[in-house]
């Protein structure tokens, strides 16, 4: 992405707005004239997302990002924890 590449920030911005968990779940790609098709790297959109989340959104929205993710992420690790028990593994 270039530096100032307002597109993909506002596309970023609006994405942010109606996906769940932030940047884990968001993949762009870029096109241009005369040039091949480009996927931003999931760091970048997640440094870019940041940046976003501090600039635009009120605290509450953020905090509730953060919660979000949160908790998303224990549903991933209990996840993790039956299938292993499941499949006889010993837990971690």
């Amino acid at each position: 992405m270039l530096p100032g590449d307002k597109h993909v920030r506002v596309c970023l911005q609006a994405l942010m707005e109606v996906v769940e968990s932030g940047s884990k779940n968001i993949e762009v790609a870029v096109m241009r004239p005369n040039a091949k098709l480009e996927v931003l790297p999931e760091e970048q959109i997640e440094a870019v997302c940041k940046v976003l989340l501090f600039e635009v959104f009120p605290l509450s929205t953020r905090l509730l990002y953060y919660v979000h993710a949160a908790c998303a992420w224990q549903v991933i690790e209990a996840e993790k924890a039956a299938a292993a028990e499941a499949a006889g593994e010993p837990a971690k």
